[in-house]
């Protein structure tokens, strides 16, 4: 489902970019070719060929593969050595694909590493029709916040079947929005961010608002306040990986962050009467929310923006 919201988000952070991008870039006029050709559109041919130079492998920049020498032949640039193949003239390292085996995984569908996905069956013991609960929702008003650095490296842990309501939501902004137009960032709760997890067995379901406002200091224009409310309704089966919650997150309906792929798992930690999950908004979330006019902007995002959610008993 597609959060209008994120749409929104992405718009004003656009304008941000362009307001910033009159002031301080001047484009430059290209004024065509620099006298390679000659009026009549020549390249030194007398119409028989004999003053066609041949391209080579060189002046192609290409190191493998068969080419057009732009004088009705062909130039062979030889092949790739053993475990790369030739992709656009360049010798690349051939992708070997995951297995279950080399990922170390006993089920679910992950990431092969070349753009693919391996599917390593089903997890746990949950039957083909789970029972999808629904979590309490949750009490607000969840602490929320934006927090500088990484976001710490959960540990995984003993799941232990109960239910935990949303303490605090972290947002770790490093790396999201280019500094170059933007010097700070304040996220907020405007009341209602709240929600809740629970695990039963080989099942698990969560409930959560992020009910924010969302302050960005722009360095080169007007400072901007948005606020976002994005839900998240997960559900289904589930298997503890180390430190991840892997399953099928929609199994039981509900909703996630954008129109993309939801993930197959989720890093988590749990400890005495706490669990966290650190869930990953995709930069796709906001630059593919971007308006046609505004694709520009997508330059504004640098990198994925990282949540820790942290739920108690």
């Amino acid at each position: 489902m597609k959060s209008t919201a994120l749409g929104r988000l992405a718009y004003l952070l656009s304008i941000v970019f362009i307001l910033a991008a009159c002031g301080a870039i001047q484009e430059s006029e290209v004024n065509g070719d620099n006298g390679v050709n000659d009026e009549n559109g020549d390249n030194g041919d007398n119409g028989n060929g004999e003053d066609c130079i041949e391209e080579t492998c060189e002046s192609l920049e290409v190191e493998c593969g068969v080419h057009d020498d732009g004088c009705g032949g062909t130039i062979d640039c030889d092949e790739c050595a053993s475990g790369y193949e030739c992709v656009k003239g360049q010798c690349v390292e051939v992708c070997e694909e995951e297995t279950c085996e080399t990922l170390g995984v006993p089920c679910g569908v992950h990431d092969d590493g070349c753009g693919g996905t391996v599917d390593c069956g089903p997890c746990g013991s949950c039957p083909d029709d789970p029972l999808c609960f629904t979590p309490e929702s949750g009490q607000p008003d969840a602490m929320v916040d934006a927090v500088s650095g990484s976001p710490p490296a959960l540990t995984g842990g003993e799941i232990v079947d109960d239910w935990y309501e949303l303490e605090k939501l972290e947002f770790f902004t490093d790396g999201f929005l280019n500094q170059m137009f933007v010097q700070d960032v304040t996220i907020t709760s405007m009341g209602n961010t709240h929600g809740s997890i629970q695990f039963t067995e080989d099942e698990w379901a969560l409930r959560s608002v992020m009910d924010v406002n969302i302050q960005i200091q722009s360095a080169m224009a007007d400072d901007i306040a948005q606020p976002m409310t994005a839900p998240i309704d997960l559900g289904g089966c589930y298997v503890a990986q180390g430190n991840r919650i892997v399953g099928d997150i929609l199994q039981c309906g509900g909703q996630w962050l954008d129109e993309g792929d939801p993930p197959d798992g989720f890093d988590y930690q749990q400890d005495a009467g706490r669990i966290q999950l650190l869930i990953i908004m995709p930069k796709e979330t906001f630059t593919d929310n971007l308006p046609p006019d505004y694709e520009m902007a997508a330059m504004l995002f640098e990198g994925d923006l990282p949540i820790l959610m942290t739920f108690t008993q």
